[in-house]
């Protein structure tokens, strides 16, 4: 008997909702063609859209694991998809606090990178600015999320659960 592949976060968000899925393409063009010829390697990462597929990939293997009780709404999808593809944009700085630059590059051109809304821009920035904290300000920032979150015409997402 074959194994049959687990399927990839980026399809579920396209049969869950074709709208978001339409975002997250426009979102993923901005980046692929303003934001990551920015990027330069270091410490051994590659900051390319390679590495977002690897990240996706991985995820896909964990969320769809037969023994993996995580069930991802299709807001949630798009929210997790967005932060992966735009967590490292902060290097364009070349900064060393990337995730702060990533944070702050989403809040101020959140239109641009062609983010559903206000709303969503938050938590996605909020997902980027956690990826590269040390263990103590991770614990932080991460209670600052809240564990609930209504976003308007989408419902109820888990920002602290798309955050870990």
């Amino acid at each position: 008997m074959m194994n049959k592949q687990p399927p990839s976060l980026v399809d579920a968000l396209a049969e869950q909702n074709p709208v978001l899925f339409a975002t997250y393409k426009k979102t993923e063009e901005v980046a692929i063609n303003h934001w990551y010829p920015g990027m330069s390697q270091s410490n051994g990462s590659v900051n390319s859209y390679p590495h977002v597929q690897g990240i996706i990939n991985q995820l896909s293997l964990v969320i769809y694991h037969p023994q993996c009780a995580i069930t991802l709404t299709d807001v949630e999808l798009y929210l997790l998809l967005t932060s992966i593809l735009l967590h490292d944009i902060g290097k364009v700085k070349q900064a060393k606090d990337h995730g702060k630059e990533s944070r702050n590059i989403i809040r101020e051109q959140w239109a641009v990178l062609k983010i559903e809304n206000e709303q969503m821009q938050q938590i996605i920035q909020n997902i980027c600015y956690l990826h590269d904290r040390k263990k103590k300000e991770f614990e932080q920032v991460y209670q600052t999320l809240p564990a609930d979150e209504y976003i308007d015409r989408y419902g109820k997402v888990r920002p602290r659960l798309l955050g870990a």
